[in-house]
């Protein structure tokens, strides 16, 4: 299933991620390397806010995340579908 993202819609979210989606970022990235990697949360919130797509962010981050990239991109990718409505819809 695809989905188009309005990123014009949420140009201020990818540009100054809300905390609590950076504090998602960043607790699971911990709980899925077992450290806090503050690098690794920067990259990610840098690549969202360069409107990086899923399957480029899943290669960028195959590498470190392994078997657990797919699940991680995809969770990541329906907290931006929901910022977008939620921006859509005024809330």
């Amino acid at each position: 299933m695809f989905y188009c993202i309005y990123y014009a819609l949420t140009a201020r979210m990818l540009t100054a991620i809300p905390p609590h989606a950076q504090a998602w970022v960043s607790s699971k990235v911990e709980q899925l390397l077992g450290v806090k990697e503050p690098t690794l949360v920067d990259y990610v919130v840098k690549l969202l806010g360069q409107h990086t797509g899923p399957e480029q962010l899943f290669g960028e981050l195959s590498p470190v995340l392994d078997n657990d990239t797919e699940t991680f991109v995809i969770k990541l990718y329906r907290m931006v579908i929901f910022e977008t409505e939620k921006s859509a819809m005024g809330l």
